[in-house]
């Protein structure tokens, strides 16, 4: 069991594994990763649209019990109550969307951060001097 931990494979095992040579992966084996597994890009952002982030936290269960309330108090005349719910689930919604917002923000800063420190990273391992961004 303790054996087959990477860091406890020998480099030839480890190689072996990930069936990679000490000069890095062939060529086939490089298209088959991409086709598989897409590029490594740390940059690539995945953000759905606003009417759909919208869309996503009205369908909340407890958001829809809400909106079935505040329609059943429109329905019997409480007007006051109904403008209540749909005040507080409008401000839930919009306070939702603007704090994942900017931690999509905060996210999409440190991949940039992270691929500019890989970049140097790569450059200077290379042997190749000032290459990075």
């Amino acid at each position: 069991m303790v054996e087959s931990l990477p860091w406890n494979l020998s480099l030839h095992g480890l190689l072996g594994e990930l069936d990679a040579t000490p000069g890095g992966l062939s060529d086939p084996e490089v298209e088959r990763r991409l086709a598989a597994c897409g590029p490594n890009d740390a940059l690539q952002r995945r953000r759905r649209p606003l009417w759909r982030q919208t869309l996503d936290r009205l369908a909340n269960p407890l958001i829809l019990i809400l909106l079935f309330a505040s329609g059943l108090s429109a329905w019997t005349g409480e007007v006051t109550s109904f403008v209540i719910i749909v005040v507080i689930i409008l401000l839930s919604v919009v306070l939702d969307v603007v704090q994942q917002a900017r931690a999509e923000n905060t996210v999409d800063a440190l991949r940039r951060s992270v691929g500019r420190s890989s970049m140097r990273c790569r450059s200077i391992s290379t042997g190749v001097v000032g290459a990075g961004r």
